[in-house]
């Protein structure tokens, strides 16, 4: 691994004490404390959790803070002068901790927990029920700050992550202030900027907000007095980033996260400097792991001789027993390591004969080819060039070495003499993704053609030019296998995003097989008959003819390879079970090498091609029976994924019928077959699992794997794959103006001094966000639940906040409290005074107290006013489902809304994501919001992308040509009866700033397709086709790839798509008057249109 000698430490989020003199900050996971003028800084947590976003209670003796140590992140708060450390919220969701009141009676924080964007909460010192103080459906409100007198609350609205760097006219922060009471009216925005306006601070005055802009390029320190138009710098910074500020309750000096440090600035001078600051560097948590896997395996590779597997488990290559059934105990043992590397191997590959395995490791920064010899003990490196290397594969006759390199090439080696050459040259979508031939002269891939569709080429050794089988307008396509009898070729091809198919490609035209010759097949000779008669009709040999009959029986069979068999001494654990156990099998003898040259009729190929599944299946080949007679897939079917076989037998008559072979909800993966064709390996949420082809039974193989981890190394190796995933794959070749190289080498010795996975991930986010592009991102993979219940009952928030009690103000449609009609149910104005027998105080948090309790009975006991106490007994639901309730509501009232406003006349649709389940709700909706309706307003505010936007466009985009009826009745458009829908109807279209990604190119192909007018804000300008991968220690990468722009040229990423009639939305205001202005403006529109009224 790198030895990074300087590595350097990562401060953050500082925040001042009371008094000014201390400042605490974030390093290694926890809170550290150190004078303002800088020195040795002590820790003041030292539990393995994270700790984030401190906070000292404006008296001085308490810091509050959000910790990791229950869950994503909870408050808690800390006394400083003695005593234990409190938890306030008990919830699934992220809190973050924003601020204390003046008072130190109480905590802001903000949370999703209301699914329903991000909202500010309070809630006391002493513990209780938080109470949702602000909320904007399906906005992210943060960074609040609180007036220094108490009565005025600053906050932002953001559109952007804090770690990307602008300006982004199209994304960024709004700042607003409003009033610091329950269900506040009074909102007005502050700042008049499109871009970063971010973490408001109020002056000591309270005449106006201290915040971070990038207004004039850069990231600094502006004041914007409420009595002035325009806003007045502070800071004059022209390179780097201004992060996380926070003002000393004094009002003279701002302390922020600038250059990875901790800077303070004074006000009064306009000076800014940086604390010189010390910490010892002793981890509080265990660097190295050491970690026994039995599932969790990437890959999964069986030999040809069905004797060994070859796995990888974190990057490490292992291989052990094929099978263990008949002797159990004896093979318990550790399995066999091949590498051990702090590194990532992948793309495991076994030789013919059994006896080498090739991988792929990036030990030397770009990946490599290895072979690893179980004879000779060795690891040999096979090729040192710049580019990602990828898939090395021997030809079935071992002469040759296949592997890609980077995204456009197929090379050769030589197997013998290790010579390495070029040999296919093609446009790979990723990596290149191909297939030997079984009789070792060609190489079947998957390349994008001239229009960019992904498609199957072949190449023969010796060629230079390949030579296109299929010609699919298809989205992707992955995965050939040619068929062990050489007759045809296998692919898997995405014709619709989500959902792939299977195809087939015949190399020469079929030759028919009839019933009766099978039938006749019936009357032949068995062999044994044969053998008999042809020993009967032998005669006595001479003695030449024996001599010649020996010297026949010594000859090498013609086709067969023959391997020299090594004494049982040098054959390295496990593949030498017992040498002296006289049932051990000998050494494996390689299969018969393909003798038949396979032959290609390339005329009319396109027309040997045809689907073996539908689209409904999500289907992914996997491999083809030994006697090419059976195809096992991969396949989604009512949301679970499992294993299928398809008969490719010419003999079936009409369409191949799948049958299922596996059953649960697990994905599987890396099924092959075994020589014999009677057992399926495969991973099952990567446990390897053998498969009885024949009886259907299901057994697991048991294999240990030990992995020691180090996260100080691991950490380089993230870091590394990381910048080389974008280096190699970014959309934009210039780096949108950064230096690629510039940016490693500032960024690597930090992430050399990271302490934790957070900072790491905070790190690979601040790298990504130099590239000031969307889609960009690290993002780690939760193993947890999410279990809290929630009911569906929304309460009182001022009577919360004025007595504690819990007074129901709202019950969502279709939530378990709606649904809890029994015993006088829950009505608006009940209280709820006790869950499953536990009284509500003021300081009951009752989050706490519906923990774990998805599914389950929870009894709440409710009061009437007037009227004795009774049980209702509910069920709350997950978040999920919560979230999907909350949403509907949201959905609900808008439609009424339109409605009303519209006098009945118009419809209303809204599409969440541009995903297929929301696309057929869309297809649902459109029958149902058309019917005796005039037009329709589709709303796409908040919807983040996808990929259906152009299936919408199509359906909106159709008019009917013909009429059609049944006899007497009356008449309707044809297309209607025959199952298509048809608008025929006019719309308009509502987008804002959180309208992303393919809904942004669904708003601009709206607009170029004249299909209606574009009212209420641009959107989000965050365009860009992206994929996601995970790197060595799980954490799922964003990977910006695709380009998009208009004809004229015009990229979207960067610029958002404008609207014909441009109008906010103001925060608030539909709370406040219930009215929602840019639905306003688009009924508008879309009557005067209708009515003809318009201009």
């Amino acid at each position: 691994m790198t030895n990074v000698q300087s590595a350097r430490p990562y401060f953050r989020t500082p925040t001042f004490s009371p008094d000014g003199s201390t400042i605490a900050f974030v390093h290694a996971g926890d809170i550290w404390l150190v004078p303002r003028s800088g020195g040795n800084a002590e820790r003041l947590t030292a539990h393995p959790a994270g700790h984030s976003s401190p906070r000292f209670s404006p008296d001085g003796n308490y810091i509050g803070f959000s910790s990791t140590r229950t869950g994503h992140g909870d408050i808690y708060v800390l006394p400083l002068h003695g005593g234990e450390v409190r938890r306030l919220t008990y919830h699934d969701s992220t809190d973050t901790l924003e601020s204390w009141t003046p008072d130190s009676q109480f905590l802001f924080y903000s949370s999703e927990a209301n699914q329903q964007g991000g909202s500010i909460y309070r809630i006391p010192l002493g513990g209780g029920t938080p109470i949702p103080w602000l909320s904007q459906p399906y906005e992210r409100l943060n960074s609040l700050s609180i007036s220094p007198d108490g009565t005025k609350l600053a906050f932002n609205v953001s559109r952007d992550r804090w770690w990307r760097r602008g300006p982004n006219p199209y994304g960024g922060s709004e700042i607003w202030v409003v009033d610091n009471v329950p269900k506040a009216t009074s909102f007005t925005r502050i700042d008049k900027y499109a871009g970063m306006n971010r973490w408001p601070l109020w002056s000591i005055d309270g005449k106006g907000l201290y915040f971070v802009s990038d207004r004039d390029g850069m990231e600094n320190i502006w004041y914007q007095p409420f009595d002035e138009e325009e806003a007045i710098k502070i800071t004059a910074f022209n390179e780097g980033r201004v992060l996380w500020p926070n003002i000393s309750k004094d009002g003279k000096s701002i302390a922020f996260e600038r250059d990875f440090s901790i800077w303070q600035l004074d006000l009064a001078s306009g000076e800014s400097e940086p604390i010189p600051i010390q910490v010892r560097h002793d981890s509080k948590i265990v660097p190295t792991q050491i970690y026994t896997y039995t599932r969790e395996f990437s890959e999964l590779r069986l030999s040809p001789d069905g004797k060994k597997v070859a796995f990888v488990a974190h990057g490490e290559v292992f291989a052990d027993f094929a099978d263990k059934e008949n002797d159990k105990d004896r093979y318990q043992a550790l399995s066999y390591r091949v590498t051990n590397t702090p590194y990532r191997e992948s793309d495991i590959s076994w030789s013919p004969d059994s006896r080498r395995l090739l991988y792929i490791s990036d030990r030397h920064g770009d990946e490599e080819v290895y072979m690893y010899d179980f004879l000779k003990y060795t690891e040999v490196r096979l090729t040192n060039s710049s580019g990602a290397k990828s898939s090395p594969t021997y030809s079935p006759d071992g002469k040759w070495i296949a592997y890609g390199r980077g995204d456009n090439e197929i090379r050769l080696i030589n197997a013998e003499t290790r010579e390495d050459m070029p040999f296919i040259q093609a446009n790979f979508s990723f990596s290149a993704s191909y297939a030997w031939s079984p009789d070792s002269r060609w190489i079947v891939f998957i390349a994008r053609d001239e229009h960019a569709f992904s498609n199957a080429f072949v190449q023969r050794i010796g060629e230079t030019t390949p030579h296109q089988i299929s010609f699919l307008s298809n989205l992707e396509a992955s995965n050939p296998i040619w068929a062990p009898n050489g007759s045809f070729i296998i692919f898997t091809t995405g014709q619709y995003r989500s959902e792939a198919q299977i195809a087939r490609i015949d190399l020469i035209p079929l030759i028919p097989i009839f019933q009766e010759t099978k039938f006749e097949k019936l009357f032949e000779l068995t062999p044994s008959e044969r053998r008999s008669r042809e020993q009967l009709s032998l005669e006595v040999p001479s003695h030449d003819d024996r001599k010649q009959l020996q010297h026949n029986s010594q000859q090498k069979p013609k086709g067969i390879s023959r391997v020299e068999e090594q004494p049982p001494s040098e054959v390295p654990f496990p593949f030498d079970p017992n040498p002296q156990d006289p049932e051990t099998e000998q050494m494996h003898e390689p299969d018969p090498v393909f003798t038949d040259r396979i032959e290609i009729m390339f005329e009319h190929i396109k027309r040997r091609l045809r689907f073996l599944t539908p689209t409904q299946m999500d289907a992914d080949a996997m491999c083809i029976s030994p006697d090419s007679r059976d195809l096992i897939f991969g396949a989604a079917v009512a949301g679970r994924y499992n294993l299928w076989t398809l008969p490719l037998d010419e003999m079936q008559r009409g369409t191949p019928i799948p049958r299922q072979l596996t059953s649960g909800f697990n994905r599987k993966w890396s099924a092959q077959f075994t020589a014999d064709g009677k057992h399926i390996y495969f991973l099952d949420n990567g446990q390897i699992t053998i498969y009885n082809f024949a009886s259907g039974n299901q057994s697991i193989l048991p294999v240990r794997a030990k992995v020691l981890v180090d996260f100080h190394q691991e950490k380089l190796q993230v870091f590394s794959e990381a910048w080389r995933l974008l280096r190699d794959h970014f959309y934009d070749p210039t780096f949108r103006g950064l230096d690629w190289q510039v940016a490693y080498e500032q960024f690597l010795p930090l992430v050399a001094g990271a302490q934790t996975y957070s900072e790491l991930l905070n790190l690979l986010n601040m790298m990504v966000g130099e590239l000031r592009a969307s889609h960009l991102g690290a993002t780690p993979t939760w193993v947890g639940s999410y279990n809290d219940g929630y009911t569906g009952i929304l309460f009182d928030q001022v009577e919360q906040a004025k007595s504690g009690r819990l007074v129901v103000a709202e019950v969502l449609p279709d939530s378990p409290a709606a649904l809890a009609t029994h015993n006088g149910g829950i009505s608006i104005g009940d209280e709820v005074v006790a869950i499953n027998d536990i009284p509500i105080t003021p300081s009951t948090n009752i989050h706490m107290l519906l923990r774990e309790s998805v599914g389950r009975r929870v009894i709440l006991e409710v009061v009437t006013p007037g009227l004795a106490p009774r049980e209702v007994a509910v069920r709350p639901v997950s978040a999920d489902q919560y979230d999907e309730l909350r949403y509907n509501d949201w959905v609900y009232r808008n439609e009424e809304y339109v409605y009303k406003i519209s006098n009945g006349r118009l419809g209303y649709i809204h599409i969440r994501h541009m995903d297929y389940p929301c696309y057929q709700k869309f297809l649902s909706d459109l029958d149902a919001e058309t019917y005796r309706k005039e037009g329709v307003v589709l709303d796409v505010r908040f919807n983040g992308g996808g990929h259906t936007g152009t299936f919408i466009l199509d359906v909106l985009a159709r008019r009917s040509v013909l009429v059609g009826n049944f006899r007497d009745r009356p008449t309707t458009a044809a297309d209607h009866l025959a199952g298509n829908r048809v608008l025929n109807k006019p719309t308009v279209l509502v987008i804002n700033q959180s309208s992303y990604s393919n809904t942004e190119m669904f708003a601009e192909g709206y607009r170029r397709l004249n299909l209606g007018k574009v009212v209420g804000q641009p959107t989000g300008g965050a365009v860009v086709w992206t994929f996601r991968t995970r790197l060595l220690d799980g954490t799922w990468f964003s990977l910006p790839r695709i380009r998009v722009a208009t004809p004229e040229g015009e990229e979207l990423e960067g610029k958002g798509r404008e609207v014909d009639v441009n109008i906010a939305l103001p925060v608030g205001e539909n709370t406040r008057t219930g009215k929602d202005r840019q639905l306003d403006a688009a009924v508008a529109t879309l009557l005067a249109q209708i009515d003809g009224t318009s201009t």
